[in-house]
């Protein structure tokens, strides 16, 4: 599971940049269907999330993205055990 200080800050980040309340997100909830977000805020985190943490992500990674978990897991700064969600 993601670190406490990594989860804080890639909540902080999403809720910056998107506007969204992210304090009860858990890692299997959907990206679209929870916090409404769409492709294109999708790809504004995961570019502003490679940045904060160094890292880059494969297109055919952010393309699976659907859960926060699975968001996570392709930053790689933590493991989250959850199915895939809808399509965001």
């Amino acid at each position: 599971m993601a670190t406490k200080r990594n989860d804080g800050l890639l909540r902080g980040l999403i809720a910056r940049l998107t506007g969204r309340d992210v304090r009860a997100l858990r890692p299997g909830d959907c990206l679209r269907r929870v916090l409404g977000l769409d492709g294109l805020d999708l790809v504004r985190v995961v570019i502003a999330a490679e940045e904060l943490y160094g890292v880059i992500a494969r297109d055919e990674q952010i393309d699976r993205i659907r859960t926060y978990g699975d968001l996570l897991r392709t930053l790689e700064i933590g493991e989250a055990n959850c199915e895939p969600g809808q399509p965001v």
